[in-house]
């Protein structure tokens, strides 16, 4: 998808009329945040920039504002672009305050910049709104021991006083006078041979005929040259036969591996939708009563992959976005439905997904709020976290095509 002709293969959702109904204005910044994810996974940072930045321009609006200036928060990290990603970042968390990716991004631009007591701040923050999440624990600690180590530590006194005492002149030895030697025989200055001399200095070397020379001298010996062979360049007789190997899963055509991609859309959605159904209900008391969460369905599966090789490496990009029907169902014969949204499952997500809530009884159900808070929760045995590990399993597969 990302080759030589630059920005110009979006020209058509970068230059087309925005449009005034709210659903097709709605697709056109999803697909403008699905390209950008594409380019970004693909490292073609400069379209990925450009892509999030129209969407963000022409949508300020729409649902999950706040993903569009993460994303390009990310980018700008990498672009190293730092202000512009932490202002980002900053924008981010404006539009939510409860973002913790944006808490997150902000960290991270503040690390670049050496600011580390209010990258620990913003890291913090990230880790009290997703606890469980494994890489802002990680950036946490990271920032920690960073801030630890720049701290200039004041100098012990010992250290100082050796430091800036002068040296006594009690202490400098006092030359001995040496008595003349009766020795009656004659010196003789020796004069060292200058190959010899040669051989002790570093870059030279020895051979075995006893000439000494630099050790940038590749002459090869008798007894090498009989071990070794004819190593000389030989013509190619049959200029055909020479082939470049391809990269493991690109096709014959592509010899030269500089750009390819393979769309894996299909198995994408069929196999996420597969390991999401074939998780089993999962127990779950709510205000005491025994009961289990069960998926019961999913809706609205869109976004794409593809596995593309780009200049002899592979790399693997998905951008899915999908609902989840789930419901409680308790041993007293209560129910109750939810919904989880995964609105941004992508490649650059480092298994971190985006997750959106909706309980319709939230509050007129005597189960609402606990159903809601049980759906929220990413502890170990509750349902995110068992979809998160059935989405692992598919990253997995899916990055051993």
């Amino acid at each position: 998808m990302f080759g030589s002709r630059g920005i110009s293969r979006h020209s058509d959702v970068l230059e087309c009329a925005i449009p005034t109904n709210q659903d097709d204005l709605l697709r056109l910044v999803e697909e403008l945040k699905r390209r950008g994810n594409q380019a970004f996974s693909a490292n073609v940072l400069e379209e990925a920039e450009i892509l999030y930045s129209h969407a963000i321009e022409i949508g300020p609006n729409v649902p999950n504002h706040h993903i569009l200036y993460s994303n390009r928060s990310a980018t700008r990290l990498k672009m190293g672009k730092l202000q512009l990603s932490l202002e980002d970042a900053d924008a981010a968390i404006g539009i939510d305050e409860k973002f913790a990716k944006g808490y997150f991004r902000r960290g991270q631009a503040l690390m670049k910049l050496k600011l580390y007591s209010d990258a620990v701040d913003a890291l913090t923050k990230a880790n009290t709104l997703e606890g469980n999440n494994a890489s802002v624990k990680k950036a946490l600690q990271e920032a920690i021991e960073v801030k630890g180590k720049a701290v200039e530590r004041p100098m012990s006194p010992k250290a100082k006083t050796a430091y800036n005492t002068p040296a006594s002149t009690s202490s400098v030895p006092k030359a001995v006078a040496k008595k003349p030697t009766t020795s009656t025989k004659p010196h003789v200055e020796k004069i060292e041979d200058e190959e010899e001399n040669l051989e002790k200095v570093r870059g030279y070397k020895k051979l075995a005929d006893g000439r000494v020379t630099t050790f940038f001298n590749n002459e090869l010996s008798e007894a090498d040259k009989a071990l070794i062979g004819d190593i000389a360049p030989q013509k190619i007789q049959d200029p055909t036969a020479v082939q470049i190997a391809a990269v493991e899963g690109g096709s014959a055509w592509n010899q030269g591996n500089t750009f390819e991609e393979r769309d894996m859309t299909k198995y994408a959605h069929d196999r996420v939708t597969a390991l999401i159904k074939a998780l089993p209900a999962l127990p779950c008391s709510l205000s005491g009563t025994a009961g289990t969460i069960a998926i019961k369905d999913i809706k609205d599966m869109s976004g794409d992959a593809s596995i593309a090789v780009v200049r002899g490496a592979k790399r693997y990009i998905f951008d899915l976005l999908f609902t989840i029907e789930c419901e409680w169902k308790g041993n007293n014969g209560e129910a109750i439905k939810g919904l989880l949204k995964f609105i941004d499952m992508s490649s650059d997500c480092g298994g971190d997904y985006d997750v959106e809530v909706n309980v319709a009884e939230r509050y007129s159900h005597s189960k609402g709020k606990d159903f809601h808070q049980a759906l929220s929760s990413k502890a170990k045995g509750g349902l995110q976290a068992a979809l998160f590990q059935q989405l692992d399993v598919f990253v997995k597969e899916y990055q051993s095509h």
